[in-house]
């Protein structure tokens, strides 16, 4: 992410480059929370799995979006990526999901909250205790299917729920609405286009010829 923070840098003092820095800290926390939680209860998922991202788009706030965006701007600069990210796209998985790659994501340091928490952290009961049920595509038969309460505040030293996270996402922005995805990045990218022009390299980092074309926006 060092290429990111430096784009971060050049942005030093805008709004957007400070919640930037402000989501990147908290997807660092759910990552460390997310380790040791299924280290601790040894919850994997099956080697190079991805099944979720085949049937799941995930719905994100603006910020989410924005911080796409500018991945897909500023460090992929890939049109054909871009052209990937449609409001009124349909399709049943992510479209930035790659069944073809060892790894599939093709945004993988900047996935969204939800990527993060899928499978890998607890929710939280109607009596505020956590709980953890397997992904319904892992079939592993050697993973639990459910972690109860007790187990997980024994075992567990430090436990951040699905809604501590959401909870903590929320107090970053002022608008809490989500849109798909697709959508989400959509917009950004549109409001993200002229910063290329702040940048140090001055040209347009996709090289458009129209800023207002079909893969542009």
């Amino acid at each position: 992410m060092d290429e990111f923070l430096s784009i971060i840098n050049q942005l030093q003092g805008s709004s957007i480059s400070s919640q930037w820095l402000d989501l990147l800290e908290l997807y660092n926390d759910i990552d460390q929370h997310s380790h040791l939680f299924t280290t601790t209860l040894d919850i994997s998922c099956p080697p190079s799995c991805g099944t979720c991202c085949e049937h799941f788009i995930p719905d994100v706030t603006y910020l989410e979006g924005s911080l796409i965006a500018a991945y897909l701007l500023f460090i992929k600069k890939d049109a054909s990526l871009i052209s990937l990210m449609d409001p009124t796209y349909e399709g049943e998985g992510c479209p930035l999901y790659n069944k073809e790659e060892a790894y599939h994501c093709q945004i993988y340091p900047v996935r969204t909250m939800v990527c993060r928490l899928f499978g890998a952290a607890p929710s939280k009961t109607k009596y505020n205790t956590p709980i953890f049920r397997k992904c319904k595509y892992n079939s592993d038969a050697s993973q639990k299917s459910l972690i109860e309460s007790g187990e997980i505040i024994e075992k567990v030293k430090e436990i951040q729920t699905m809604q501590d996270a959401s909870s903590r996402l929320n107090s970053l922005v002022l608008d809490t609405s989500t849109t798909s995805l697709p959508d989400a990045v959509h917009t950004a990218i549109n409001h993200l286009s002229f910063i290329a022009s702040y940048l140090s390299v001055k040209e347009d980092p996709l090289d458009r010829p129209d800023p207002s074309s079909p893969v542009a926006v």
